[in-house]
This record gives C-alpha cells, sequence and structure tokens, in this order.
C-alpha cells in the first residue's frame, strides 16, 4: 500500500475516512466507539473499531497519522453467545413458572382419562382412545420436564421402538382431527418391520409432526398416504467389467 493515499485505500469506508482526516487536520487522536463493518473482497464484512493517532517527529512536528483497525468478530460472536445463554435462562425460568401452572390440570385429565377406562368395557373400542389419552399427557408431561431443563438436553434413550404401533396411534388422532375436512388417511404399513433402535418420544415428535403439517397443508377433500417398507440400495458407480445401469434392489 506504500505510496498511496489513504483516500484511495479508504476509499468506501467513509468512516475510516473520518477518522484519518480528523487525525491529520486537528493533531489529535479518536476512536470509533460505536464499531463498524469493514468491506473486504469476496467475503462478509467484518466488525471492526477503529483508533487513529497523529505521527509527531522528535521535534514536535507532525509527520503523519497511524490508524489501528481492530477485528471484533470473535468478540461479537461471544456477545451473541452470551445473549442466547440469557434467553436460554429466561426462557427456562418462564417455562419453571408454567411447568406448574400446566401440570395441574394435565393430571386432571390424566386422572380422567383412566376413571373412564375403567367404566368403559374392556373390549371396547374406546378403551384405545383413554389409552392414547394416558400416554399423550404423560408425553406432554416429559416435554414439559425437559422444558425445564434447557441448559442440560437429555441423552437421547435408545430402546426398541415399534414404528407401526407410534404411527397407529398418530393416525387413530390425526383421523378425528381432520374429520371436519374429510381428509382420508391410507395405511400401507408392512407388518414384517422389525423394531428399529431409537428414542421413542422422539421418533414420536418427528412422524407427529411429518403427518399433522401434511394433515394441514391439505384444506379439504384430500388424503394422506403413510407407508412403511424396508429399503436395500446398492448403488455401482464408475468403470466396470461391463456397462449396466446403476441397481436399486428393494425389499
Amino acid at each position: 500500500m506504500q505510496g498511496k493515499s489513504y483516500h484511495d485505500l479508504f476509499e468506501k469506508q467513509d468512516i475510516l475516512l473520518y477518522l484519518v482526516k480528523v487525525s491529520l487536520e486537528d493533531g489529535r487522536s479518536i476512536t470509533d466507539d460505536e464499531g463498524l463493518y469493514l468491506n473486504r473482497a469476496n467475503s462478509e464484512p467484518i466488525p471492526v473499531n477503529a483508533y487513529a493517532a497523529p505521527i509527531f517527529s522528535k521535534g514536535g512536528q507532525q509527520e503523519g497519522a497511524v490508524i489501528i483497525i481492530r477485528d471484533l468478530s470473535r468478540i461479537k460472536e461471544l456477545e451473541g453467545t452470551l445473549r442466547r445463554a440469557d434467553r436460554l435462562s429466561m426462557l427456562g425460568t418462564l417455562a419453571g413458572g408454567l411447568a406448574h401452572e400446566i401440570k395441574n390440570p394435565l393430571g386432571g385429565i390424566r386422572g380422567a382419562a383412566q376413571l373412564l377406562s375403567l367404566e368403559l368395557d374392556e373390549d371396547s373400542n374406546l378403551q384405545e382412545y383413554t389409552r392414547i389419552m394416558v400416554k399423550e399427557v404423560d408425553r406432554i408431561n416429559f416435554i414439559i420436564e425437559e422444558l425445564m431443563d434447557l441448559g442440560n438436553p437429555r441423552e437421547p434413550e435408545i430402546v426398541d421402538v415399534d414404528l407401526t404401533k407410534i404411527l397407529d396411534d398418530i393416525v387413530l388422532l390425526q383421523k378425528e382431527a381432520a374429520r371436519s375436512q374429510n381428509i382420508q388417511f391410507k395405511m400401507k404399513l408392512d407388518p414384517s418391520i422389525p423394531p428399529v433402535q431409537g428414542d421413542e418420544d422422539l421418533l414420536t415428535r418427528l412422524f407427529l409432526n411429518l403427518i399433522k403439517n401434511s394433515r394441514e397443508a391439505i384444506t379439504h377433500d384430500g388424503e394422506v398416504t403413510i407407508t412403511t417398507r424396508i429399503v436395500a440400495s446398492y448403488h455401482m458407480t464408475g468403470p466396470g467389467r461391463r456397462s449396466s445401469p446403476m441397481v436399486d434392489i428393494i425389499i
């Protein structure tokens, strides 16, 4: 950069131009307290602060100015992390307060579902609904416990999970929610699928969101199809002994 005017060097940086100009013309130091973003070629702007000061000779004659630019990227990143931590802390406090208010009526709903189950015949179709009600209340309680402990998320609990049972339960409830919209659910579940290893609660949330979003995307008179199958794929690429298309084997 030797031999270039500072006007050329900071052509698109008005604040830096101002700092150097003040330092040169007034012979005083000046700092940009608010911070600014420095544009770089082929890159995102970076946050910086700048300090300009005059340079004097031993005889006290001003010979120029120096400008120091400090990259604040790491500081801004840490500040953002702290802000997010503060928000999480506030959310955790709020969740803790709401949890007690939510858990009380949930306990009543759970108890009512259990009492209703006792009043029904054991072979009644409604028994399945009461079982799901109790299960879903327990799941809500579990989610509340997780909200109360935002800073220490739990490790997934890996167990054998029956995907068919999870999907059956979800669709049973979604059918009722979609009745007024005349939305049909078509189940193509492979009964030969064995239990899979996973966290039952997280998988339930996953499939519930997928099926619920599919239902809500249909205004009326539609159909949601849920299909399960075991897929084994074999892909062959690159040169081989004979020219043949890639092979997909679906079981």
